[in-house]
């Protein structure tokens, strides 16, 4: 019998349909990462959390919960400040904002402040009850399920899309929540990336069990031209994760879902599911790593970031 060949196999690029192979394997979820020959898209096939109620209860867990809850303003204002870099925010057609995965407000909190009326979408319970109750407009709802009563001038996204299982409903949704000319911006893990193509499934931007897929550049003019948008801006912020702690992340899931594999049925969990926990020594250990690091892969991202190559990919469409 003739062997059918990986590129045979394979299924076409769901973005421009072209040849696809394996970059890499989690056996532990019994699924494949996929790059397309062409385009440079990356998925996970099948994807993690396919099913509905999977995909919902994750965003609900504590150790996810806790993780988004430690996050502070700072990290929003740097996201602003390299949004702010690449588009005049006044120049939105109205000052109606909605951001997809609003967290806990924080986002929003700037947002409102530049003057626009904001809303957010947002499943985490935690993140809806405190938002709300600082005034803020959030809707509880799947984002595409969300029905806007008026356009929007911005819907804007920081680290939402690799979540998702499906590009295309991101897009399509986007474009039709806008009012034309108004903006659609997205910060997510750049599949370009030098550290994604080297480490693979250790690098830092890979290793959460619910990141899905990965935007390269080409995929993401691709995607804005099928779905009525022009490129405003894109590029690499420069902005990086911890190499080391992407390798030991990957490594501790790898771990973790074998012991789950040999335990006794009634102790086992979902491999790779995030297990409850509190902040101890592993966190401090991440942070003397995180200084260790730090002025190598400062100078490294820098240089990364003027090719492309850097971790984070940020992306900024205007709706013709």
């Amino acid at each position: 019998m003739n062997k059918i060949s990986d590129a045979q196999k394979d299924p076409a690029c769901p973005v421009c349909g072209g040849t696809t192979r394996i970059f890499y394997r989690l056996q532990r979820h019994a699924c494949k990462a996929r790059r397309c020959r062409s385009c440079g898209y990356v998925w996970i096939d099948p994807p993690l959390r396919g099913a509905d109620a999977e995909y919902l209860d994750h965003y609900q867990q504590p150790a996810y919960s806790e993780c988004v809850a430690v996050m502070d303003t700072t990290k929003y204002q740097v996201h602003l400040a390299h949004i702010q870099e690449s588009v005049d925010l006044a120049t939105a057609p109205n000052k109606r904002a909605l951001e997809i995965g609003s967290s806990y407000g924080h986002m929003l909190d700037l947002l409102a402040g530049q003057g626009f009326a904001v809303e957010g979408i947002e499943l985490l319970h935690g993140g809806v009850a405190a938002s709300r109750a600082r005034g803020l407009t959030i809707h509880s709802v799947p984002f595409e399920e969300f029905k806007a009563g008026e356009p929007f001038g911005l819907v804007l996204s920081t680290h939402v899309v690799e979540h998702l299982r499906d590009i295309h409903g991101y897009f399509r949704k986007t474009s039709e929540l806008l009012a034309p000319g108004g903006y659609s911006i997205l910060l997510t893990p750049n599949a370009d990336a030098t550290l994604f193509k080297v480490l693979r499934q250790f690098w830092a931007g890979a290793t959460p069990d619910e990141h899905n897929l990965f935007l390269s550049f080409r995929a993401a003019r691709l995607l804005a031209a099928q779905y009525g948008f022009e490129v405003v801006a894109l590029r690499t912020t420069g902005r990086y994760w911890s190499t080391v702690r992407g390798v030991l992340a990957e490594g501790y899931h790898v771990v973790k879902a074998r012991r789950a594999k040999s335990a006794a049925p009634s102790s086992a969990g979902t491999p790779g599911q995030a297990a409850h926990r509190r902040p101890g020594r592993r966190d401090a250990i991440f942070k003397l790593i995180a200084r260790i690091e730090s002025p190598f892969l400062t100078v490294l991202h820098r240089l990364l970031a003027r090719c492309g190559r850097s971790d984070e990919l940020l992306a900024v469409f205007r709706k013709k």
